[in-house]
């Protein structure tokens, strides 16, 4: 699927700054959606991709006396070579990231220092992350299957987890990777659902894989600079509880999945705070275990969002889409409409990116919730969900942060019972099964809510559902010697295919006076229209069958100049596929 991007940027209202927010609240204490963490002054930093064949370590050093700066004037935080979706090649033959950071240099200088590195191919600011504060509810005394209305509940606003699991509950061999806050890998519901790393030797001291981590046995930490992702907010550990809290063990809760294996990399820390350097560690490392190591990650979890585009960040994410990882992100809590304004991850143009907004116990969109009817897939139940904490406690959170797990542990569940589909089938198989809603319609790009059993029962990997078919929007001007031409009129020819019957509405708008003609693929007119909606537009509704048709788009004179907007768009379960043909009217 192309996704749909504006070039502005609306930041979300919670949002400092340039930062960049989690999905949802850190604490149970906050209850206001208002309310913000307090942030720490950090140091600035940055993340300096190298070219390939260059030694960070070397670089450093080299840079450091070229430039007759100290070490603690600018520090190397982290460095760790790049995953590549081409397996085999040495860490000496990959381009390498390295983080610097300054407490005595400004933002402009560090990056303008960074820039004369030996070898430097791309620069950029590590933003900071930061949980955002969304309203939460008090901890259930009596926790129990039947608190988890997402999985099912008797408004039917559930994802029907119980008839999917008539068909398989999970598997190990399925891994699950969390970039959050870590993961409570103690905690009784999840402790036999966490991955270990095959290719360690637990305190031994030794990178036994050499992936480049000592002891990364459940994942890592990166806030901390170790491999202990060990879970001090809470934030990742309920994401893990409704991805895969262990099922049928008669302890609390029960994930989408009864089986899985989860791993984490902790990003933020227990104060929800991080930076973009250490989201892309987290996606490399993951991309790197699957390629390299052969660890079966099949999906990230990514239930934090906002703040800045990062190059670096998309490219790591699009390596994992070459490694069929599909990357689930929380849509925000802003209550944006995320066309209008790009909110990252979630809005990178990579196509394993599942973006998911929130719905209630009545299957109507949640009140915070960000939403986008080209930007954001689909929705889950994000309200009042309840799942694993710290210690052994569960708890209830709410916020697209808790919507998204829900679609992870859906392709997680899928990956077991379909093992050899790509992340493009699997992201296929849940968009084309979805509940469509009333309510979601132009709100989310399928017009639905998540429903596992329909996805795994039945389901269908073809690719159906694009919204807009064609959006047409520019400035122009009729000339005659560049234009066909119907009754004296001047005209924009365009086309799109349908693979098979939809109602399709084409509206035209402009400033000026315009007609509106549709053909079939032998040339003939079969629908038309001149004033439909008002004097200055056109609009056509009708049922097509499959094949190809053509929209001509006329001015009433040779000289007419005027805002051209020509919009088509249909059902929602059907392919449409767009192909401009020509644009006569500049």
């Amino acid at each position: 699927m192309k996704r749909i991007h504006k070039l502005t940027l609306a930041l979300l209202p919670l949002m400092m700054a340039n930062n960049v927010y989690a999905a949802d609240n850190a604490n149970n204490i906050l209850t206001s959606i208002d309310k913000k963490i307090s942030v720490e002054t950090q140091p600035v930093t940055v993340m300096v991709r190298l070219k390939k064949g260059f030694k960070p370590s070397i670089v450093y050093k080299n840079f450091l006396a070229q430039t007759k700066l100290q070490a603690n004037d600018i520090q190397n935080v982290r460095r760790f070579a790049l995953s590549s979706h081409k397996p085999g090649i040495l860490a000496s033959g990959k381009k390498h990231i390295l983080v610097l950071a300054s407490s005595t240099l400004t933002e402009d200088e560090l990056v303008q220092a960074a820039k004369t590195i030996e070898g430097m191919d791309l620069v950029e600011v590590s933003r900071p992350i930061q949980l955002d504060s969304i309203s939460t509810n008090a901890t259930p005394n009596d926790p129990s299957y039947s608190s988890l209305w997402g999985m099912n509940n008797a408004q039917d606003a559930d994802i029907d987890a119980p008839e999917a699991w008539d068909v398989g509950t999970g598997s190990r061999t399925v891994v699950v990777g969390i970039i959050d806050t870590g993961i409570n890998y103690t905690h009784p519901d999840l402790i036999n659902n966490i991955w270990t790393n095959p290719g360690e030797i637990a305190g031994n001291g030794i990178d036994d894989d050499g992936n480049g981590y000592i002891d990364d046995i459940h994942g890592i930490d990166v806030v901390n600079g170790d491999t202990d992702p060990m879970d001090d907010n809470s934030h990742g550990s309920h994401c893990a509880g409704t991805i895969g809290a262990e099922g049928n063990n008669g302890e609390g809760v029960v994930g989408v999945n009864w089986v899985v294996s989860i791993a984490g990399c902790k990003f933020l820390s227990d104060a929800g705070s991080g930076g973009t350097a250490g989201a892309v560690e987290c996606v490399n490392y993951f991309n790197d275990l699957k390629t390299n190591y052969g660890v079966n990650i099949v999906v990230t979890n990514n239930s934090w969002g906002g703040g800045g585009y990062s190059s670096i960040l998309e490219d790591a994410i699009a390596e994992g889409a070459a490694a069929d990882i599909i990357f689930a992100a929380a849509a925000g809590n802003s209550s944006d409409d995320n066309d209008a304004g790009d909110y990252y991850p979630a809005n990178y143009d990579v196509d394993s990116i599942i973006t998911v907004a929130a719905t209630d116990s009545n299957d109507q969109l949640a009140s915070f919730s960000s939403y986008g009817a080209t930007s954001v897939e689909l929705a889950a139940p994000g309200v009042s969900i309840y799942s694993t904490v710290l210690g052994t406690s569960y708890g209830t959170k709410s916020g697209t942060s808790m919507a998204t797990p829900h679609v992870a542990g859906a392709v997680a569940l899928m990956a077991s019972e379909f093992p050899d589909e790509t992340a493009t089938e699997r992201k296929m198989r849940i968009l084309n099964a979805v509940d469509r809603l009333p309510n979601l319609n132009g709100v989310v790009i399928t017009a639905g809510r998540l429903n596992i059993a329909r996805a795994i029962v039945g389901g269908t990997t073809t690719p159906p559902y694009t919204y807009t078919i064609l959006d047409i929007d520019d400035e122009w001007t009729a000339e005659s010697e560049n234009a066909r031409h119907r009754d004296g009129r001047y005209a924009a020819y365009n086309t799109f295919t349908l693979t098979q019957e939809t109602e399709v509405s084409i509206d035209l708008t402009s400033s000026t006076d315009t007609y509106l003609y549709l053909l079939d693929s032998a040339d003939n007119i079969i629908a038309q229209d001149d004033d439909g909606g008002a004097s200055l537009n056109s609009k056509i509704t009708r049922t097509l069958e499959a094949g190809t048709y053509t929209t001509e788009s006329t001015t009433y004179n040779a000289s007419a100049t005027g805002v051209f907007n020509l919009k088509v768009t249909g059902e929602r379960d059907v392919t449409m596929n767009p192909s401009i043909i020509t644009y006569l009217l500049f």
